[in-house]
C-alpha cells in the first residue's frame, strides 16, 4: 500500500493532515512522527543543532515503509530536506512557495513564530531566483497567537491569525501563511482573498511524488 510519511512538531497535525490525505485518496496510509522536543531545541539553538534528530525520525518513517515523506514544520524543513533516504522528502511550504513567487512581486508572509518565518522567507527567495523573478517580502509575525494554539485555543489563534492576514493582503499581492497550523485561519477569511496554504497543496504534491 502505498504510504505518505509526516514528520510533525506538534500533535494537532496529525489529525488536519489524516484528513486532507483520506479526502484526496482514502487508499492511501499515513505513519506519523511527532516530535515537538525539535522545535523547542530550534528556538533555543537553531535548525542546524537538531540535524542528526531529524536525520534519524527521517531514517525511520523510510524504514516504517512511507514512499515520500512530508515536514510540516518549516523550522526544521530546511535540515530535513538535505537528508537523502532514499525516498522524496517534501517541505510543507515548498509548493506553495512556488507558486507564490508566480502570483505576484510583493508577498506577505504571515507566521506565529520566527523560527517558521525566517525559513519561509529564505525558501521564497531560493524559489524566486529559481523562477528568475524579483520579489519583495512583507512579513507579520503575529503576536502572542502562539501560546493560544500550544493552550489549545485553535479558535482565539485562527482568528487572530486571519485578522493579521486580511489586514497583509491590503498592501500585498498575496500571501504565504507559513505554518501548517495556520490553515485554520481560512475559515474566517474572504473566498476571494489571495493567500497560500500550505498543507492541502503540499499533500496534493506528495500524492503525485508517491504515485498515487
Amino acid at each position: 500500500m502505498t504510504a505518505i510519511g509526516f514528520l510533525h512538531t506538534s500533535q494537532q497535525h496529525v489529525e488536519t493532515f489524516d484528513a486532507l490525505v483520506n479526502e484526496a485518496n482514502p487508499d492511501v496510509q499515513t505513519i506519523h512522527h511527532v516530535a515537538a522536543n525539535l522545535l523547542t531545541l530550534v528556538r533555543q539553538a537553531g535548525a542546524e543543532s537538531v540535524a542528526d534528530e531529524v536525520a534519524a525520525e527521517l531514517e525511520e518513517l523510510a524504514a516504517q515503509g512511507a514512499n515520500v515523506i512530508v515536514v510540516t514544520s518549516p523550522a526544521i524543513a530546511g535540515v530535513a530536506e538535505r537528508v537523502d533516504v532514499g525516498i522524496p522528502v517534501l517541505r510543507v511550504d515548498r509548493p506553495v512557495a512556488f507558486d507564490a513567487v508566480r502570483a505576484g512581486r510583493r508577498i506577505g508572509v504571515v507566521a506565529a513564530l520566527a523560527s517558521a518565518l525566517v525559513p519561509t522567507t529564505e525558501l521564497l527567495q531560493q524559489e524566486a531566483k529559481a523562477a528568475g523573478v524579483e520579489i519583495e517580502i512583507v512579513p507579520v509575525i503575529v503576536a502572542g497567537a502562539w501560546i493560544s494554539f500550544e493552550q489549545g485555543e485553535e479558535d482565539e489563534y485562527a482568528r487572530d491569525v486571519a485578522k493579521a492576514t486580511i489586514e497583509l493582503a491590503e498592501r500585498t499581492d498575496i500571501v504565504v501563511l507559513a505554518q501548517a497550523s495556520l490553515m485554520g485561519a481560512t475559515q474566517y477569511l474572504p473566498d476571494d482573498l489571495p493567500v497560500l496554504v500550505s498543507p492541502r497543496k503540499a499533500v496534493a504534491v506528495a500524492l503525485e511524488k508517491a504515485g498515487a
